[in-house]
């Protein structure tokens, strides 16, 4: 009873309050601004648009009013844009029915002819700028022509132009094109060829509309998403009452619901009616027959409307209207099937008058119900008063009385689902009459329910205070029998679990694949009511471990186990699951592994100086971030993905130099697993994730160094000062030493070397550095540690300098040994000394300095670098050379983690460019052979170095 009061009450205020809300709607509708006349578009002329006041951001503008045109000529864009003054005005939006023609006769509805229009105010080349145009009466070609232009493409493109009915094709597609940018704010032209044979009005009766790219596409998307909503509620509408049907098959009315919702999904929805173009083999008798089927669907839907009328109020509704409709409606579908394209405008006419009048007959007799107080009578009024009232608008809106959006679709959509909630209602109501039988059933299966459990008391008694989770499988369903662990509900976070799909709740919420669980079902499926030689053969498909979130989040590991029980003729009756928690015990052994690898890394740490892995951590950050900001960058560089593999491939021979595996190991997978791809947008997001977990290996580094080994503690006391003031003291007093005397400058000496010791770093000490790399590098590649010959003059470098000459020396270094100086038993066979010889010398000239690399290996290899870049051998020497620097170019005969990637000497060179130096490749001189010895000259600009003024070759 209290269910029956509250659902009258809630009937009788949507009654009550209906009414008003639907007045507002359309009230707000009728007077709401149009977002289309903010701007001020005036027309000195006929055919100029002068384009004022515009917010190009947040406007768009639609180019109604007084274009120019040429009756029965075909234009192109130049000579339509020359002839403009030859032209005559015509409206638009509107009919050419009545335009003279050259000849000086009307023109009538079938024949073609040219619109041009000219734009002034249009913005300049920094904005993109597109145009959309609804469709013409049947089909156009649009072209846009800037002022400097003298022969363009089509724009867009609707069907077939044509001066014959044999050679015009209609078509009836919106469009949106995306236009040629103005070279500085001037005049723009549209021409607009269309030519009608199919119709009984000729001209365009859509407007172009242009605007800013972006504003278009989100106004056009709009429209799109709109139509597609609106047409996944009618389907929504068609499977609701389907499914009504299908379970209630003596009622009828859920029937007639369904078809009346597809057939106004046929009607009404653009979505499809753009899809039927796109998919359908276009032509004139194809084209014509869906453009009049529209036309009569609307007929049509208020046909089965009416006929749900009759069966919902057979007292009210007259029967004669129900057979004067159904008559009309089926005599519509075969004169717009039949008719000829020169379908009289009278005829359109008349089904537009019957579009109005037969809702007013449904609206009339709904009234009638709800007059004589029908049940639920009120909510179908109110539904079919919504659609009249959108019809009326839409006509409005066809003869240009009023200006607003077609309204018809979602007054259709509203009235079918008035009535499906009536339908609802009205199950509702069965269901109420059923609820004292639903209570009986409930109550009689909670005895035996009772009965069940004092027969399995001491089954449940043990398995109350079992910790793991024990049930058995059964049914096709695999529910859960009735005997089950108290575990088992702590484990699913659910109680009653008798009954329930067991191996649902058992698989919701794992790690398994969608397929994996499939899989599973398939298995269980074979195996139940079958024989036990089943379960054998496919029992290693079952899991024995999981991994599985509870409702807070939580994950926790299982161990399951599969055991068949058999009934008395041998076949599984039961299969018997059971689920233990062994989450803490995992967990145990993960901090426990944790710690073995934090030990590991400790080591790798150790081995280290401190002062290095310092400086290659900031070096290291530096790469990493680098490459993670061309990922994140809005617009990417085409070589992203090379720029970040040579700074994978830098920091990789760093860590390997240092020894520090765990992170060498994670760059050489990264460098392996994306070399030789191209970067899309999935690639760029799966490498930005492998670049931020390098980020986070690299921080584990640093916090253990930190925090474990207490590299940053400092006891000692100190005097800190901002780096900044330390560089600007520096560059100071660099300036000043030239201005002093020989004595002052003495006196000036101590503060010198202090500032420039805290501001930059000895070229030599630098320099020696590769002494250290070098032998480690020796180490991995099985040779002696190489003897380091360093000749540089008294230079200090900054410390952006001194980065940049360890990101090089690190590639150079790892080439000389891996694949420059030989092996030790080579060495001896050629009478050299098995441990090989790396020499730098530097000089300064010219504002410059240069450093000369070489070794005393066996040379470079010219054909082998022309046979791996593909170029002929017959190339002189140092063309041959100079293809060391290319990328993907390698000598190596094998590619390992050490080199033979082709990247490395790629880095050296865009390291060095980027600081504005240069790198090349000084051949020996000697005779022509495959194999020559070489220099490396590395030149970079002196203002990353400062020369000490106090030493001896200071000169230099």
């Amino acid at each position: 009873m209290l269910w029956s009061l509250l659902q009258r009450e809630a009937f009788n205020l949507v009654l009550r309050q209906g009414w008003r809300c639907f007045a507002l709607a359309f009230l707000l509708i009728f007077i709401g601004p149009s977002p289309l006349k903010a701007a001020i578009v005036t027309q000195p002329e006929p055919g100029v648009f002068k384009i004022e006041s515009m917010d190009w951001y947040a406007e768009t503008v639609l180019l109604e009013g007084k274009w120019r045109f040429f009756p029965q000529e075909l234009l192109s864009p130049a000579d339509a844009r020359a002839r403009f003054a030859e032209s005559q005005p015509i409206k638009i939006p509107g009919a050419w029915n009545k335009i003279q023609t050259p000849a000086g006769s009307p023109m009538g509805a079938h024949g073609y002819g040219t619109y041009i229009a000219r734009l002034d105010g249009l913005p300049g080349q920094d904005a993109t700028m597109s145009l959309r145009l609804q469709y013409a009466t049947s089909n156009y070609r649009l072209y846009w022509l800037r002022s400097h232009d003298t022969d363009v493409d089509v724009l867009m493109e609707a069907g077939r132009i044509g001066r014959s009915i044999d050679e015009s094709l209609p078509q009836f597609l919106e469009q949106l094109r995306p236009v040629a940018p103005l070279s500085k704010p001037a005049p723009a032209w549209i021409v607009v060829q269309v030519s009608n044979y199919h119709w009984v009005e000729g001209g365009m009766f859509y407007a172009p509309e242009i605007g800013l790219s972006r504003v278009m596409e989100r106004s056009y998307n709009g429209r799109f998403i709109g139509s597609l909503l609106l047409s996944g509620m009618f389907i929504m509408l068609m499977l609701y009452n389907l499914s009504v049907y299908l379970r209630q098959r003596d009622d009828t009315f859920a029937l007639w619901l369904m078809l009346v919702a597809g057939v106004a999904l046929l009607a009404t929805s653009t979505f499809f009616s753009q899809l039927y173009y796109y998919v359908f083999t276009p032509s004139v008798r194809a084209h014509q027959l869906f453009r009049y089927g529209q036309n009569s669907f609307g007929v049509l839907v208020l046909t089965v409307f009416n006929q749900l009328v009759y069966l919902q109020y057979p007292r009210q509704a007259k029967r004669w209207i129900a057979i004067f409709m159904w008559a009309i409606a089926i005599t519509a579908q075969f004169v717009y099937a039949l008719s000829p394209f020169t379908m009289p405008l009278t005829v359109l006419r008349i089904n537009q008058a019957l579009v109005l009048s037969f809702p007013f007959l449904v609206t009339w007799q709904v009234f009638l119900a709800f007059r004589a107080g029908e049940e639920n009578s009120g909510l179908s009024l109110l539904g079919f008063a919504c659609f009249f009232a959108s019809l009326l608008n839409d006509l409005l809106v066809v003869f240009r009385v009023v200006t607003l959006p077609m309204l018809s679709n979602w007054g259709l959509m509203i009235m079918i689902f008035m009535q499906t909630q009536l339908l609802a209602i009205k199950y509702a109501q069965a269901f109420d009459n059923t609820r004292d039988l639903s209570r009986t059933l409930a109550e009689w299966n909670q005895t035996l329910e009772h009965r069940v459990a004092l027969q399995t008391r001491e089954i449940r008694s043990l398995l109350t205070h079992v910790k793991i989770g024990i049930f058995g499988l059964v049914g096709s369903g695999k529910q859960i029998s009735k005997d089950y662990s108290q575990q088992l509900e702590v484990i699913f976070e659910d109680r009653h679990l008798e009954g329930r799909p067991g191996l649902e709740l058992l698989l919701q919420g794992t790690d398994l694949l969608r397929d994996e669980m499939d899989q599973i079902d398939q298995v269980l499926n074979t195996c139940l009511g079958e024989e036990e030689i089943n379960f054998q053969l496919n029992e290693h498909v079952l899991p024995r471990s999981l991994k599985r979130r509870d409702k807070q989040g939580q994950l926790h590991q299982f161990e399951l186990t599969w055991d068949t029980v058999l009934n008395e003729h041998g076949r599984i009756e039961m299969i018997l699951v059971t689920v233990n928690d062994v989450t803490q015990l995992r967990q145990l052994e993960s901090v426990a592994q944790r710690h073995s690898v934090e030990l590991a890394m400790v080591g790798e740490i150790l081995a280290v100086r401190e002062e290095a892995f310092r400086r290659f951590l900031m070096d290291a950050r530096e790469l990493l971030q680098h490459s993670r900001f061309l990922l994140q960058a809005d617009s990417r560089p085409p070589d992203t993905l090379r720029l970040i593999l040579i700074d994978v491939h830098t920091l990789k021979g760093s860590a390997r130099t240092l020894h520090l595996n765990r992170l060498t190991e994670a760059l050489h997978l990264l460098e392996r697993r994306y070399r030789g791809r191209s970067l899309d947008d999935a690639i760029a997001a799966s490498l930005l994730k492998e670049v931020e977990e390098a980020l986070d290996l690299l921080r584990d580094y640093e916090n253990i160094a930190t925090q474990k080994l207490r590299w940053d503690a400092d006891t000692t006391p100190t005097v800190r000062i901002e780096k900044d003031a330390l560089e600007r003291g520096f560059a100071v007093m660099k300036r000043l030493l030239p201005r002093l005397s020989e004595a002052e400058a003495r006196d000036w000496k101590p503060l010198f070397q202090l500032l420039q010791a805290a501001n930059e770093v000895p070229l030599d000490e630098v320099l020696k550095n590769l002494l250290q790399m070098a032998n480690r590098v020796a180490a991995d590649v099985g040779k002696p540690p190489p003897q380091l010959d360093i000749e540089v003059p008294s230079l200090t470098c900054n410390e952006a300098m001194a980065m940049l000459l360890r990101k090089v020396l690190v590639h150079i270094v790892r080439n000389m040994m891996d694949h420059g100086i030989e092996s030790p038993d080579e060495r001896r066979a050629q009478g050299k000394n098995p441990a090989g010889l790396i020499s730098v010398h530097a000089s300064v000239r010219d504002g410059d300095i240069t450093l000369l690399l070489w070794d005393d290996g066996r040379g470079l290899d010219l054909q082998e670098l022309a046979r791996s870049h593909g170029a002929a051998p017959s190339l002189g020497d140092q063309a041959l050379a100079d293809l060391m620097f290319e990328e993907g170019v390698s000598t190596a005969k094998a590619i390992t983690d050490i080199s033979g990637h082709g990247l490395g000497m790629a880095a050296v060179k865009r390291f060095i460019e980027e600081r504005g130096g240069e790198v090349r490749i000084i051949l020996d001189e000697g005779p022509r052979s495959s194999r020559r010895p070489f220099q490396l000259s590395l030149r970079f600009p002196l203002d990353g170095f400062t020369q000490n003024p106090f030493s001896n070759d200071s000169a230099a």
